[in-house]
C-alpha cells in the first residue's frame, strides 16, 4: 500500500522553505498511524516516486492534500481505470476527485465534533466534515452522526465507487489530527475495513494482537514479512524512556504467495516455522514476538 505525500502541496502551503513546522504534516501521520495500527503494510512516497510506478501498488491513500499537479491527477485516474484501488481522505482531497466519486459537495466544510459509527460503535471524530449528496453509482460506508447517539440525523462518512476495472474511495471527514489527538479504535477500524472493503487479500495477516506493526519487503528475491511489537505506551509523550515491553504471542499469521515455498524461516533466530499451505496461502503461528521478527518465505 502507498500513502501520497504530495510535495507540491505541502510547498503550496508552507510558509517556511524545507520546514515541517506549522502542521501541515500532522493530518499525514495521522493516517499513516491509523493505517499502520490496522497493520497495513505501507509506505510514504511523494508523486515523483509514484510517477510511472503506480501499477505496483494495490491501493494508493491521498491523506487529506488539497492540491495534486494535473497530470498527476491523469495518472492516479488512468490508475483506477485500469485495476488500481484510490482512497481520497478528508474533504479537501475527496474535493478533487468529486467527480470521479460521483458525489455533489452540498455547502462548504464545518468543523465541529461528530460522531463516526462503524460496526455498532461510536467514535468522537474532531475536523472539517463535507455534506455531500451521492449519485447513482456510488455506495455509501460508514455514517456520521451530529450527536453521541445513533438514532437522530446522520451524514455520509465515505463512498465507494466502481470506476473501470478499479474502485475510488472518498472519505468526507478529516481524521489524520483527530487520531494523532486520540487513538480512536472506531476510526482506525473504519478506515481499516474500508482498505479491506477495497483490497481484501493482503500479502500478510497477523490474528492473536492488535499491537503488531505489519512490513512486507522483499530482499534478493526472497519475501520477507517483518513483525514489530508495539505495545506499552508510546504515544504517551510524558513517557521518555521504556524499561519494558511485554511480549505478544501466539500470532496466527496468513501469507499469500500464489505458490507453494521451500522453507519459511524465522529471522534473526535463523528458525525453521512449520507451516500449511493451501489455495496459495502460507499459515503459520509466531508463538512469542518479543521486539521484532521477520518471517522469510523462500
Amino acid at each position: 500500500m502507498n500513502g501520497y505525500l504530495c510535495s507540491k502541496a505541502f510547498y503550496r502551503n508552507n510558509e517556511r522553505v524545507f520546514s515541517p513546522w506549522g502542521g501541515l504534516l500532522e493530518p499525514t501521520k495521522g493516517i499513516l498511524n491509523a493505517l499502520a495500527d490496522g497493520q497495513n503494510s505501507v509506505e510514504i512516497l511523494n508523486e515523483y516516486h509514484l510517477k510511472g510506478r503506480l501499477e505496483l501498488y494495490p491501493i494508493v491513500v491521498i491523506p487529506e492534500w488539497d492540491y495534486i499537479p494535473p497530470a498527476f491527477k491523469k495518472e492516479l485516474i488512468t490508475y483506477v481505470k485500469n485495476g488500481g484501488k484510490l482512497i481520497c481522505v478528508g474533504p479537501k482531497s475527496a474535493k478533487l476527485f468529486r467527480k470521479e466519486l460521483d458525489v455533489t459537495f452540498t455547502g462548504r466544510p464545518t468543523e465541529k465534533p461528530t460522531w463516526l459509527e462503524h460496526n455498532d460503535w461510536l467514535g468522537g471524530v474532531k475536523g472539517e466534515l463535507q455534506r455531500v449528496k451521492l449519485g447513482h453509482r456510488a455506495k455509501a460506508f460508514g455514517k456520521l452522526y451530529h450527536e453521541n447517539d445513533n438514532v437522530g440525523p446522520s451524514e455520509v462518512a465515505a463512498s465507494i465507487v466502481n470506476l473501470g476495472k478499479g474502485q475510488i474511495a472518498g472519505i468526507y471527514m478529516s481524521c489524520g489530527v483527530s487520531y494523532n489527538t486520540c487513538r480512536n479504535t472506531v476510526l482506525r477500524d473504519f478506515l481499516n475495513d474500508l482498505v479491506r472493503k477495497l483490497y481484501p487479500k493482503p500479502i500478510a495477516e497477523v490474528e492473536g494482537s492488535r499491537l503488531v506493526d505489519v512490513s512486507v519487503m522483499t530482499k534478493d528475491g526472497k519475501l520477507c514479512v517483518n513483525l514489530v511489537n508495539t505495545a506499552g505506551t508510546h504515544a504517551n509523550e510524558s513517557h521518555y524512556t521504556y524499561d519494558q515491553i511485554p511480549p505478544l504471542g501466539p500470532l496466527f499469521v496468513t501469507i499469500r504467495t500464489g505458490k507453494k515455498p521451500k522453507s519459511v524461516r524465522l529471522q534473526p533466530a535463523n528458525r525453521k516455522l512449520s507451516f500449511t499451505y493451501e489455495n496459495g496461502e502460507i499459515k503459520t503461528t509466531i508463538k512469542r514476538l518479543e521486539i521484532h521478527n521477520i518471517i522469510v518465505v523462500e
